[in-house]
């Protein structure tokens, strides 16, 4: 499986930092892992280690992306960090790692403007956060009141395949929404938090992701393979009408006959 993997990388003053670089021996056991970063500086020591590619927003390799399985992409409660990470999994959907709960600070911060900001909370919460919103640039609500009322959570997993949390209360939430699969890995809390005492077991948190982006693949392949006969059943229907009867793409194969089209010469 090749993995790129979207996280800030050393020297970044994160814990995020330090939990990517304690798991990635033992992912690379599993698979074939890229780095991305538009960050700077970063540790140039790394490539001896592992694949780097540097990028800009605007000037990203959608090919490259699209050479790999899957995206994972790292999402914590700070615009600097993780801003640029957030926009790219809004146009190439992956695999989220949320790190924090609630998000509105970082939406905050990364709006660049009060129009942007007010646009974010009206696409989460309608005329409601429009309002609220407002209110809350003019000083009528805190910033914890805000973080508690109206987190923006769903906004960082708008076009996601999945979401890993370590948060059990996101991940009941997300799991009730039931529109993405929802991975829960408590386990990473003892690996991101390094005044936690508890011994994490990274070859088992390396395992669980991979099995977790193993199912999001292969549930991602199934889906489109649905979409492609849906798209085509109509087509072939007046070819073979026994395809008029299928309900999903699993016995398409058994419906469909060798069929001889005419050949067209421009002679």
């Amino acid at each position: 499986m090749k993995i790129n993997w979207f996280s800030p990388l050393p020297p970044a003053n994160s814990d995020i930092t330090n939990y990517t670089i304690k798991l990635l021996t033992f992912l690379q056991e599993k698979a074939e892992i890229t780095f991305w970063t538009n960050q700077s500086p970063w540790d140039t020591k790394l490539k001896t280690e592992v694949a780097v590619k540097e990028y800009k927003i605007e000037q990203i390799s959608w090919l490259e992306l699209n050479q790999g399985d899957v995206n994972i992409y790292h999402i914590g409660n700070n615009a600097e960090l993780y801003g640029d990470i957030w926009q790219i999994s809004r146009r190439f959907p992956g695999i989220v790692i949320l790190h924090d709960e609630k998000l509105q600070d970082f939406f905050y911060m990364l709006s660049s403007s009060k129009n942007e900001y007010i646009e974010y909370m009206k696409q989460c919460y309608g005329e409601e956060g429009n309002k609220n919103a407002r209110l809350f640039l003019n000083n009528y609500h805190s910033r914890e009141f805000m973080a508690k009322n109206y987190p923006l959570t769903p906004l960082a997993l708008e076009n996601a395949l999945g979401v890993i949390t370590y948060n059990y209360n996101n991940y009941l939430t997300l799991s009730a929404q039931n529109r993405i699969f929802v991975g829960y890995m408590p386990s990473l809390t003892n690996f991101i938090n390094t005044d936690n005492n508890i011994n994490s077991n990274p070859l088992s948190d390396a395992d669980a992701l991979i099995n977790f982006a193993s199912q999001v693949c292969q549930y991602r392949c199934q889906s489109s393979l649905e979409r492609i006969v849906n798209r085509i059943v109509p087509e072939l229907t007046y070819l073979n009408p026994k395809i008029e009867t299928l309900n999903n793409f699993e016995n398409l194969v058994d419906a469909i006959e060798f069929i001889t089209l005419p050949v067209h010469s421009n002679s």
